[in-house]
């Protein structure tokens, strides 16, 4: 995408390109038809190339994706071994995983 394209619009630069290496042609009308039909051509296209720019820039460039863990059950329980491990608590804990995607 580039925001200043129109800076880059080659029509007026081509016309007069084409003006000057004619210019040795004698007949008017058909110098005039000849130069009619190339800058018709030329709009042409260069309003397909904006179009096609204006599309470049409307196009999602980047996007993240974000994680994260949900906490939905915590559950604690004594181990009850016998032993040095019969105090022991230990917390259980259910997660979700959400994910949510950002453009």
């Amino acid at each position: 995408y580039d925001p200043d394209l129109a800076k880059r619009n080659p029509i007026n630069e081509t016309l007069k390109k084409f003006d000057d290496s004619s210019s040795h042609i004698a007949y008017k009308e058909l110098k005039a038809e000849a130069r009619d039909m190339l800058s018709f051509r030329l709009r042409d296209l260069w309003h397909w190339v904006e179009a096609e720019n204006e599309k470049l820039g409307d196009e999602v460039s980047d996007t993240v994706q974000e994680t994260r863990e949900v906490e939905i059950n915590r559950t604690k329980a004594v181990l009850g071994f016998k032993g040095l491990l019969k105090e022991v608590v230990v917390t259980k804990q259910l997660m979700r995983e959400e994910n949510r995607r950002s453009e």
